[in-house]
């Protein structure tokens, strides 16, 4: 069954920003994305990442450990979980559906993509924002962070791309960060060229560019 490529939001690296900042960037592209017609009880948000929540869970705990729980702030304990960013977005745009978060690389990427696909086709939601962003962290690797969300439906038109598995063998294209498939993904589709995006462990799917 071909899903249908809504739109997206992309940017190669939106700063050297904190799991909080990537939090905003994505519910204000998740939002920007969003139909006003959508049931907001009807859509989900799956979310990729490799390092979110670890810049505050590190200044959490350092602080624990250093000056005592009793002189942490609490509410920076919710920002230690790596579902945070998935959960702020949901909140923001006001999105009831299914909200999923995966850690891990590359394949994570794909990962969450085939939740949302499996959730439309199974008629859990109407439409599904899919997203990788992974965060930086002082404590880790600084780096800018790149970020992607990518709106999908089965039948709502007009569409830019179409997404569908394939056996298409390739040569996988390994990262270390999650966000980078689906930026591929995005950056084919701007440019108008069909990809292939996969792993050997969760599957391989091609997007056709419509332009």
């Amino acid at each position: 069954m071909t899903i249908m490529w809504q739109g997206h939001k992309f940017h190669e690296h939106i700063g050297s920003v904190g799991s909080q900042d990537a939090a905003q960037w994505l519910g204000e592209q998740m939002k920007a994305l969003l139909p006003d017609d959508v049931d907001r009880c009807r859509v989900g948000i799956y979310v990729a990442t490799t390092d979110a929540a670890v810049d505050v869970s590190v200044s959490f705990w350092k602080a624990a450990i250093n000056e005592g729980v009793d002189f942490v702030n609490p509410r920076d304990f919710p920002w230690t979980l790596a579902s945070a960013i998935a959960a702020h977005a949901a909140r923001k745009v006001g999105i009831r559906g299914p909200c999923i978060t995966l850690v891990g690389g590359s394949e994570v990427a794909i990962a969450v993509l085939s939740h949302g696909i499996h959730d439309l086709q199974a008629g859990i939601i109407d439409l599904a924002l899919v997203a990788g962003v992974d965060p930086s962290s002082a404590d880790l690797e600084p780096r800018e962070c790149p970020a992607a969300v990518i709106a999908l439906a089965l039948d709502r038109k007009p569409c830019i791309a179409s997404v569908e598995s394939c056996t298409e063998t390739i040569e996988m294209d390994y990262s270390p960060h999650a966000a980078e498939t689906l930026l591929r993904a995005c950056q084919a589709v701007e440019s108008c060229k069909d990809i292939v995006i996969g792993t050997p462990y969760e599957g391989k799917y091609l997007v056709c560019s419509k332009c």
